[in-house]
């Protein structure tokens, strides 16, 4: 007979006791199950029923400390990125749940939203197996600096998480941002130019500053001339070089300076 507790838990690892193994497996273990477990023989010997104890032993189940096992692909916006979760410990049983979520800094777990998941099940041994999930996804810029965590939940309301990391995201896919200029919009002759260059990018760019088609400054986001003159009236070009793809995006700012009157500059 089997104990209402173990019912669908128990098997024997060979069903067939003519073998002369009578190895149990339990799965879907809790701590509840720890204890001694006896190896009871009965039988029917001319009409006599008698039985004896073969061995014991005491079975101790401990929390489970192992976390997740996850993979990671470089992460680069707009660009579809395959994440893999395995769960802990390798046991028979129920299969988990595994469950993918990310917040922000000081705000709730969500699910990530547009995304495929797919689960697969690997027999490593008879009885032994092992569980994964996938999560399929595009990632934007609301995911960059954000938590991605796999959560695997077992039955028996045994719960496991690995934060992932927090994605570094490529921010520059086909469709690369545009760079901004930043400065004083109005100029006299005399007066200095300081213009600034950004543009949103991980990780960063190099930002070169050309002016009538002949470069000026690399890597500086500054561009400064000091006592502007009339023949400082020029196209000035920011470009932003995005380190990962190396795809460009030009910003043209016209500047025409005047002695007797402030010019816009823009």
């Amino acid at each position: 007979d089997v104990q209402p507790g173990f019912k669908g838990r128990v098997s024997l690892l060979e069903p067939d006791v003519t073998n002369r193994n009578c190895s149990i497996i339990i799965n879907d273990l809790s701590k509840s199950d720890s204890g001694y477990y006896l190896l009871k023989v009965e039988g029917d010997r001319s009409g006599d029923k008698y039985y004896y104890t073969v061995l014991y032993t005491n079975l101790s189940v401990k929390d489970l400390h192992q976390k997740p096992e996850v993979k990671i692909s470089p992460l680069i916006e707009g660009q579809q990125v395959t994440l893999s979760c395995t769960a802990p410990g390798f046991c028979s049983g129920s299969p988990p749940k595994i469950t993918w979520m990310w917040r922000r800094k000081g705000e709730e777990d969500s699910y990530i939203q547009g995304n495929i998941t797919a689960s697969k099940t690997e027999n490593l041994t008879a009885v032994t197996k092992s569980h994964s999930s996938t999560l399929t996804f595009k990632p934007s810029v609301e995911n960059h600096n954000t938590i991605i965590t796999c959560q695997v939940s077992f039955t028996g309301n045994e719960t496991r998480k690995r934060t992932l990391f927090k994605p570094q995201l490529y921010f520059y896919s086909t469709d690369i941002r545009k760079p901004q200029i930043y400065g004083r919009t109005t100029v006299m002759e005399g007066d200095d130019l300081n213009l600034a260059c950004s543009v949103d990018s991980f990780p960063p760019s190099v930002i070169r500053w050309t002016k009538s088609g002949t470069e000026t400054d690399l890597g500086n986001v500054y561009f400064s001339i000091i006592n502007v003159t009339t023949e400082e009236a020029r196209r000035y070009i920011c470009t932003a070089t995005n380190q990962n793809n190396n795809l460009t995006k030009e910003v043209v700012y016209f500047c025409n300076f005047s002695a007797n009157h402030v010019t816009h500059c823009g």
